[in-house]
């Protein structure tokens, strides 16, 4: 017996992990009170290794019954939780999900070989999911930062690309402010996003933005309104997200700030994104619009979304529904969803055209895409353009055309600076 038990542990080391098994086998089934800690560890070690993670489970729960002392399970027991559990079985519920990594952090360690923190930050993705955010927080605390690697995980995908993933301490702060964020945790939303954008030595997926976007949300929670709007006006300047106008265009409305809340609200409408997901944007357009005593253009509003909510079945308050009570007693109205969406975005082109006039200019030289270029204006400067900023997309761009447009804050990223960028171009026929 204990000749075979040490060959099996022979073949375990030499990584001959199906033979080690089918040595080791019949011992644990028949012979169990013969069979030691360390062949029985062997046995639950190969059976990890080959990806019978449910058996190891079993040995490795029996063996520590018998064993609670030998600390050499506790590894294997840990990894075959997390991989039967968290890994392969995605239908188990998260509540069973929750038992499996208390039990890894009852048997696990901080230390690279374990599988501690993977488990943890797997689970609290699931918790994101089921927006358990309280939950979330409760098992981020059971980490250590210290413990937690800043270096970015990268594989080689089929096609031979390079697949860079955030590293653990990126997911762990990405996680942890979104939590604090929903549960109202506002000035430690700020202090772990600041911590986060000061530590983090590369960023995957833009979570250095949404880490300010969150930072944000809780200056403008706390209502510091000026920090708010500070850091949407640098994010927008690198990005044109329509929803950062819209966050931003809310933000001074409820300042009272209505003038200036209107360009960010049309600058954001006008942006690139589906016009249904637009709803409370252009809601909030009708409240702009109706306070600033442009009545006919806010009833349009109030009627587009009151007709969004319609088409995607989403629920009306009962403020709108008195809204449109109140326009249809005035009014028959008759008009199809598309021609009242032309409706809106001919009012849009119209409004931004009064708060800022277009410029004059030429297309000067072009890149060698022939659709982007420099632009020279009648000011003298010169102005970068991307093609996907004419408004009629078949024009043939040259250069000596005459232009209109107009100027926004973009962001250069090579120079890592401001700059300005030409957008909304159309040929000017005059």
């Amino acid at each position: 017996m204990k000749e075979v038990m040490q060959k099996a542990s022979n073949l375990r080391r030499d990584k001959r992990y199906k033979e080690a098994i089918d040595l080791l086998e019949n011992i644990y089934k028949d012979n169990w009170e013969q069979m030691d800690e360390w062949s029985a560890w062997s046995y639950a070690y190969s059976l990890r290794q080959e990806k019978d993670y449910n058996k190891a489970i079993e040995v490795c729960e029996k063996s520590l019954d018998r064993w609670p002392a030998f600390i050499q399970f506790n590894n294997v027991y840990s990894w075959s939780l997390h991989y039967e559990f968290l890994v392969n079985n995605s239908e188990l519920n998260i509540e069973k999900k929750r038992e499996c990594v208390d039990k890894i952090l009852h048997y696990s360690t901080f230390d690279k070989f374990s599988p501690r923190t993977k488990s943890v930050l797997t689970l609290v993705k699931l918790l994101k999911e089921g927006q358990m955010y309280a939950e979330m927080l409760c098992y981020l605390e059971k980490l250590k930062i210290k413990s937690l690697s800043d270096e970015n995980y990268k594989y080689k995908s089929r096609d031979g690309k390079t697949i860079t993933l955030s590293s653990e301490l990126e997911l762990y702060y990405n996680y942890l402010t979104e939590a604090l964020l929903k549960t109202e945790e506002y000035q430690s939303c700020i202090d772990e996003s600041t911590r986060a954008l000061a530590t983090i030595k590369s960023f995957q997926n833009n979570n250095d933005f949404w880490l300010s976007r969150r930072m944000a949300k809780s200056y403008q929670e706390l209502g510091n309104i000026a920090e708010a709007r500070k850091i949407y006006e640098e994010l927008i300047a690198k990005k044109k997200d329509w929803f950062l106008f819209a966050e931003l265009a809310q933000i001074l409305y409820d300042s009272k700030l209505i003038e200036e809340s209107l360009k960010y609200a049309l600058t954001g409408a006008k942006e690139f994104g589906e016009i249904e997901k637009k709803v409370n944007l252009i809601e909030l357009l009708g409240m702009i619009l109706e306070k600033l005593g442009k009545k006919e253009e806010s009833e349009w509003h109030y009627y587009l979304t009151y007709k969004i909510r319609q088409k995607e079945g989403w629920k009306t308050s009962d403020w709108l529904e008195n809204k449109i009570a109140a326009i249809e007693r005035g009014k028959v109205i008759e008009i199809e969803y598309k021609e009242l969406v032309k409706i809106v975005r001919k009012i849009w082109n119209t409004l931004l055209d009064e708060i800022e006039p277009k410029i004059e200019g030429r297309i000067t030289s072009l890149l060698p895409n022939g659709r982007n270029g420099f632009i020279s204006a009648a000011n003298g400067k010169s102005y970068y353009f991307n093609g996907r900023h004419m408004i009629d997309k078949k024009a043939v761009i040259s250069i000596g055309l005459p232009v209109l447009f107009r100027i926004r804050d973009s962001y250069d990223a090579k120079k890592k600076q401001v700059s300005k960028e030409a957008i909304s171009i159309e040929i000017n026929k005059a």
